[in-house]
């Protein structure tokens, strides 16, 4: 995946500012300025490709798209 796609939070945070960057865009930020599902699914792959430390971040991403929030 190309990382000029993906924001520098998920491409380069650690595991504690993803956590807290998907809080707050997934859960907390004000509607104009929730992602797209095909946003959050490029998201979630892009997570996934960071290994296991990313894994339950990429899977709370794919949960969020499939409507389980």
């Amino acid at each position: 995946m190309d990382k000029k796609t993906l924001p520098s939070f998920i491409s380069d945070g650690d595991p504690k500012i993803v956590n807290d960057a998907l809080a707050f865009f997934l859960h907390e930020c004000s509607t104009n300025m929730i992602p797209s599902k095909d946003e959050v699914a490029v998201w979630a792959a892009g997570l996934a490709e960071r290994g296991p430390d990313f894994a339950r971040h990429a899977d709370a991403c794919r949960r969020w798209v499939a409507g389980d929030r």
